[in-house]
């Protein structure tokens, strides 16, 4: 008996749809409303996953399975997940980038606090002069800190160092270049 997947047609087997072939990369076992889970191993960084449409074009997976059930995605839509599961594709819904951060925020998906990113990598956000956009460097922040502490104010070191008023200030409060003695 053949594998009813693959027919063959003048000796060469016939492709799969793509929507066959999609289908087959997911775990619709469950009972009831369980997740139906991606197969395939999730991408590293993002933890979704990724279908392969073409050589060349890949697509994630819950978005694929939007489309296959539903018709294309409306332009400004994302594709959301209603269980939070990044690898179902399943309990999908549309919303915008503002649902997705609303959804986000009423599960309590923000990091924030001691599991923000800022505290559980430090080393991964550019600080001082090291951040793309600084226009000091520490060498000078720590010319500013001595001046206002010699007396000068806060006026005189912004317009010596070219830069506003308000950074001084942040720079005296340790709002910014707290790292700089």
């Amino acid at each position: 008996m053949t594998d009813p997947t693959t027919l063959v047609t003048r000796g060469r087997p016939k492709r799969q749809s793509l929507e066959d072939r999609f289908w087959s990369h997911v775990d619709r076992s469950g009972d009831g409303d369980c997740c139906w889970p991606w197969k395939l191993k999730p991408l590293k960084e993002s933890g979704y996953g990724r279908f392969a449409v073409s050589r060349r074009k890949s697509v994630r997976a819950h978005r694929m399975a939007w489309e296959l059930a539903n018709g294309p995605i409306p332009k400004g839509m994302d594709v959301l997940h209603k269980c939070d599961n990044r690898i179902c594709v399943r309990h999908l819904f549309l919303g915008t980038q503002l649902d997705n951060m609303q959804d986000r925020d009423r599960k309590g998906r923000q990091a924030s606090g001691d599991r923000s990113g800022a505290r559980t990598m430090p080393w991964r956000i550019p600080r001082g002069s090291a951040h793309a956009l600084a226009r000091l460097d520490e060498t000078k922040v720590s010319l500013i800190k001595d001046g206002i502490r010699s007396g000068k104010t806060q006026r005189a070191m912004a317009k010596e160092f070219m830069v506003s008023e308000p950074t001084i200030s942040h720079i005296v409060a340790g709002r910014t270049w707290r790292h700089v003695a």
